[in-house]
């Protein structure tokens, strides 16, 4: 996962132990890390069981992405001479 300044994208695999799913097949959960704040913001949790899910992971993927390219140009333009 991406990792820009103080913000860190991570996906962490979550196994399903009461009923014996592993991490490989439980949940995932999408989140960022603001260092700085030393925030944590759970973006998206789901089960990678579900197709459907696919889909809006891409789609928090993509804005994610497109936020993480305005945030490196805006601070290549703010950068002090």
């Amino acid at each position: 996962m991406p990792r820009f300044g103080g913000l860190i994208l991570k996906k962490e695999r979550i196994g399903l132990k009461a009923y014996k799913i592993g991490k490989s097949g439980g949940l995932r959960f999408i989140y960022l890390i603001i260092e700085e704040k030393r925030r944590l913001i759970s973006l998206h949790i789901y089960n990678k069981g579900y197709k459907q899910e696919h889909k809006k992971v891409k789609e928090i993927k993509s804005n994610l992405k497109k936020i993480l390219k305005e945030l490196k140009s805006n601070e290549c333009t703010n950068t002090l001479p």
